[in-house]
Formats: C-alpha cells, sequence, structure tokens
C-alpha cells in the first residue's frame, strides 16, 4: 500500500537487517486488543481466517498473529524487507510479498483484519482507507499502530534514593531536526493524532494505555536510531554525528556523561498509539470516498 508518491528510505539489505535486530517487539497487550476488537464486530462463533499486514518490514508486526489467522499476507515497498522476512519465515500459513502500486493485493470482501505497524505514517491515508472498506469483510477492521519512546529511566544497583528519569521526547525531536527527517516520520513520533484526524471513517477510536519498559544499552538505544531511513542514507549535513549528540544529551540528562556507552544501560519506555476502527455498513459511505 503506496501513497501517491513513493517514499524509499528502507531499502538495502544493511539497513533491513539493522531494522530486524534493533526495532522493539510489541506487547501481547495490542495483540489482544486488537483481536477483541475485532471479535466484537463479528457474528458470534465466527472465526476470522484472513488478514494483511501492510508495510509488514520483515515481519516483526505479522508473526504476532500467525496463531490466530489460517493466512496471513504480509506486504512492503522494499525489497530488501520482503526478502529477509521470507528468507527468516517459518510460519506456514504467513507469505510475504513485494507491492509497488497503490492496492491492497487481495479480492473484495475477503481479509477479516488489516493491520499496519509503525507504517501508515508513510500512507496516503485516503487511498489506504478506502481499499480498506474494500478488502475487509462485514464486520472486518483495521488496526494502526506505532511506538514511541518517551522516557529513560536509570538502572541503579539499589532501590535507595530517587530513581533518575528523564523525558525523551523533545531529544527525539532535535535528533530528528538533525536528520532532517521527513514530516512523515516525525507524525510517527507525534504519536499519530494526524493519522487519526485524517480518517474519515466514523467508527474511528483510540486504544489507549498500552506501554511497555526494556533494558537498553546506550549503543542498543543508538541502533534503534541509526535504523531509521533518514539517517541510514546520510540525510544530514552537520559534521557532528546525530547519534553522538543524541548520545550526548542523554547521557547528560541522567547525570551519566562519563560513561562509555556499552556500560550505560537505562529502561526506555515505549508507548503504542493505536488507531482502531471497521468496515462501515453497507448503507454508509466513507464521507465522500469513492469506490474501487
Amino acid at each position: 500500500m503506496l501513497p501517491a508518491k513513493i517514499y524509499r528510505y528502507y531499502e538495502g539489505s544493511k539497513l533491513a537487517n539493522l531494522y530486524m535486530v534493533s526495532r522493539p517487539t510489541y506487547p501481547t497487550e495490542i495483540l489482544e486488543s486488537v483481536l477483541k476488537y475485532l471479535k466484537d464486530g463479528i457474528k458470534p462463533n465466527c472465526k476470522p481466517r484472513k488478514m494483511i499486514d501492510v508495510g509488514c518490514g520483515s515481519g516483526q508486526n505479522t508473526h504476532m498473529y500467525s496463531h490466530h489467522f489460517e493466512s496471513i499476507l504480509g506486504i512492503d515497498i522494499s525489497e530488501a524487507q520482503i526478502l529477509l522476512a521470507n528468507k527468516i519465515n517459518t510460519s506456514e500459513n504467513v507469505c510475504f510479498q513485494l507491492v509497488d502500486d497503490n492496492l491492497l493485493p487481495v479480492e473484495d470482501s475477503t481479509i477479516d483484519l488489516v493491520t499496519c505497524a509503525c507504517s501508515a505514517h508513510w500512507l496516503d491515508m485516503e487511498i489506504f482507507e478506502r481499499e480498506c472498506e474494500r478488502v475487509l469483510k462485514p464486520g472486518g477492521c483495521c488496526a494502526i499502530y506505532t511506538y514511541v519512546p518517551i522516557k529513560a529511566t536509570k538502572v541503579t544497583q539499589s532501590n535507595e534514593g530517587n530513581i533518575k528519569s528523564i523525558s525523551l521526547i523533545e531529544v527525539h525531536r532535535d535528533y530528528l531536526s538533525n536528520v532532517n527527517a521527513h514530516h512523515r516520520t516525525t507524525v510517527a513520533f507525534d504519536f499519530y493524532v494526524e493519522i487519526f484526524k485524517q480518517l474519515k471513517n466514523n467508527t474511528k477510536e483510540w486504544i489507549s494505555g498500552i506501554k511497555s519498559n526494556a533494558i537498553y544499552t546506550m549503543s542498543e538505544y543508538k541502533d534503534f536510531f541509526a535504523s531509521m531511513g533518514e539517517y541510514h542514507i546520510g540525510n544530514y549535513t552537520s559534521c557532528n554525528d546525530p547519534l553522538d549528540v543524541l548520545a550526548k544529551k542523554v547521557k547528560k540528562l541522567l547525570d551519566v556523561e562519563n560513561t562509555a556507552d556499552e556500560e550505560l544501560s537505562f529502561i526506555l519506555t515505549y508507548v503504542y498509539p493505536t488507531i482502531v476502527f471497521r468496515k462501515t455498513q453497507k448503507d454508509e459511505t466513507l464521507h465522500g470516498l469513492k469506490t474501487v
């Protein structure tokens, strides 16, 4: 699923491999919340069968659903990501496909669930929404979500004293500016508020409160931000490496400026802005969107 203009920030096998190992997994709360929302909208005793994962990358999100559907298709515009996804795929009911146009490669009214994890900000929401309406079965739904690291907490050897925690929101905004991040990337770090506003489906709603914590070394934290396409292609002009600038700011805020990257550990807190909506009924329209 692509916008009218194709943004190719995530090409190449080097970035695909870095993306796979450095990006966080999704918490089970997302899986449980999305499946509950889906099941609440379909007939009792009706089991969901088919799912499509849009912007699947190497399949981190795709495989999370593999035990809940008979067949799952993951699609992405990056050949390197799809090659890697197929290489590491061990699920017989999951397959991956390269796409290079604006359409979901499935028939009308055949899909129970459409997911879009950490990729909706690269899509044309009008086209994506129209395609969801086309391919979803009655009662089917779409789930859109991303992850935003918001807080770092210093790991201490004891529980005595105050625990040092810092907000990372402004630090990350500075990093995005330093790598000349595309506006679509900033949409993800702004908690998908713009995505929610763009959706015209009148069933749209937020699933709130999903968070997770993970221990990172500074080296792992830098790898996460190195996996951003704009950094990977060298989309910056400063003589200072934006990753080093980022690490220096976080260390200063945590009062550990003299600690080596590989020796510094901290707890990174993620939030997962999650949007869901359903296929509209036959007598409703998507507020003027044309059907395909």
